[in-house]
């Protein structure tokens, strides 16, 4: 019995096994029999790597007896959504159908990945008119165990600003736990999650720094399609609510007079850089000012729309 739930009969022993794989098998055999699910999941594993064997020696009848004692074994700890994988897998091995390798493992296995994804990032509301879509990245640290997956990143995005030659940058943490749906095929997997961390605004015009912080939620969806047993790629959609403090200045007290002006106007970063940088441009080089200016009033609430896509590393399954 393993946590009440009766163990699957063990498998009758394949006669003729190539030495490597037989070994396997009849390894994972030997540690499912010990009934607990640490040595369940170490069966599991010995299992995977017999079945990669028979399928590379296409041995079908082989591979889909090690694949039912997979399911089985899934089954039996509670896990069946894997268990639906395999069975599946077994049923197409019975009628025939194409085995490569490829399709045995899952796409998004169990364990840890590292995920990069590049974007093409579109700002709206309250100042961001004036920001134009840029590219974006970032880069995630994932666990992934069954139809869960959670994962922590930064992320960076650069826009250009109307009239002006310098850059508006977005830097970030976040976390982002998913949901993920392994019904499509056997090697495409669907997922939705959403987002929240920690956002800073900046624009560096000459003469002046621009800056605000706040924080962010969001979703996104899209799909993994596996490629090999460790890489996948990945492309979806992803939309976030943005909330920002009032931004600062520090530099030069040439930019002080416009933005004294916009102050008492409540104009937002960076709408106010886009208006005050044609004044200041050509202002004689004035003395710095040391300390950073608060602009209150200036908070603001955006939007942000993410198209991305990127490649997913598998490193282990436990």
């Amino acid at each position: 019995m393993l946590c009440g739930v009766p163990q699957p009969a063990r498998a009758q022993e394949p006669t003729s096994l190539p030495d490597s794989a037989g070994t396997l098998f009849m390894a994972g055999q030997d540690a499912r029999d010990r009934g607990t699910p640490q040595a369940v999941d170490r069966a599991i594993g010995l299992w995977l790597e017999a079945a990669r064997l028979f399928g590379r020696l296409g041995d079908r009848r082989l591979l889909g007896l090690t694949l039912q004692q997979i399911a089985l074994a899934h089954d039996a700890v509670g896990r069946p959504d894997s268990a639906d994988f395999y069975q599946r897998y077994v049923r197409r091995v019975a009628r025939g159908e194409s085995t490569p390798w490829l399709e045995i493992q899952f796409a998004v296995p169990d364990g840890f990945s590292v995920g990069a994804n590049g974007a093409l990032v579109s700002n709206r509301g309250r100042g961001a008119e004036v920001i134009q879509p840029g590219p974006g990245f970032d880069g995630t640290l994932r666990i992934t165990r069954g139809s869960f997956q959670a994962g922590v990143g930064l992320l960076h995005s650069f826009h250009g600003i109307e009239a002006i030659r310098q850059n508006y940058g977005l830097v970030g943490i976040f976390g982002e736990p998913r949901i993920l749906f392994r019904g499509i095929s056997d090697r495409v997997v669907a997922f939705v999650g959403v987002r929240g961390g920690w956002f800073n605004e900046s624009v560096r015009e000459p003469g002046g720094n621009f800056s605000a912080s706040g924080f962010a939620v969001g979703a996104s969806g899209g799909v993994d399609i596996q490629l090999t047993t460790h890489v996948a790629i990945e492309t979806g959609v992803g939309f976030d609510k943005q909330w920002f403090g009032d931004f600062t200045f520090k530099g030069e007290n040439a930019w002080l007079p416009c933005l004294g002006g916009l102050r008492d106007l409540r104009i937002v970063l960076p709408a106010a850089v886009a208006m005050c940088s044609p004044e200041v441009d050509g202002e004689p080089i004035r003395q710095d000012v040391d300390e950073r200016f608060l602009h209150p009033g200036t908070a603001r609430a955006t939007s942000r729309l993410r198209l991305f896509t990127g490649v997913v590393i598998s490193f282990g399954s436990f």
